[in-house]
């Protein structure tokens, strides 16, 4: 006769813990990308490697650029010119448009020479853009504040 089994064999329980810690570590990552910091952020960072990526592809092709950023829409627009203006009635299709999520808007735009609700800055072969900062908020509050520096090809990030 066979002797009673009680409890759970040491196997069993690690795979059952093992499948507890996935189940949870999914949750918690699915939680925080909705975020609303977390949603500004990853949009603010999204913005900066697009400025540094048409920056530096300026420089490499000797082209010139165009970055064009829209606070009442919450577009924003990359245009390949010939000349260092961008006319909206003659300027080519843009090459890359997004446009920021429902909750995420630009709240001011300084670039110094344009409205604080419209900015274009000129990326060329140079690589110098004028000081620029541009405020990226959330509904809920969160904001992030991009900051580009005329010469500096990083753009920093204050969260």
């Amino acid at each position: 006769m066979r002797p009673v089994r009680r409890g759970f064999t040491l196997i069993e329980l690690v795979v059952v813990l093992a499948l507890v810690v996935v189940v949870m570590g999914l949750v918690i990552v699915r939680f925080d990308l909705g975020s609303p910091r977390q949603q500004t952020v990853r949009e603010a960072r999204a913005l900066a490697n697009l400025i540094g990526n048409y920056r530096e592809r300026a420089k490499v092709e000797d082209a010139i650029y165009a970055l064009r950023l829209d606070a009442e829409d919450g577009r924003c627009s990359v245009y390949r010119l010939t000349e260092k203006r961008l006319d909206p009635d003659r300027s080519p299709a843009p090459i890359y448009t997004h446009a920021l999520p429902g909750p995420l808007r630009f709240r001011s735009i300084q670039t110094g020479n344009d409205s604080p609700r419209l900015a274009v800055l000129y990326f060329d072969a140079r690589g110098i853009v004028p000081p620029t900062v541009v405020d990226l908020v959330h509904r809920e509050g969160p904001r992030v504040r991009l900051r580009l520096d005329p010469l500096d090809t990083e753009v920093a990030l204050d969260e």
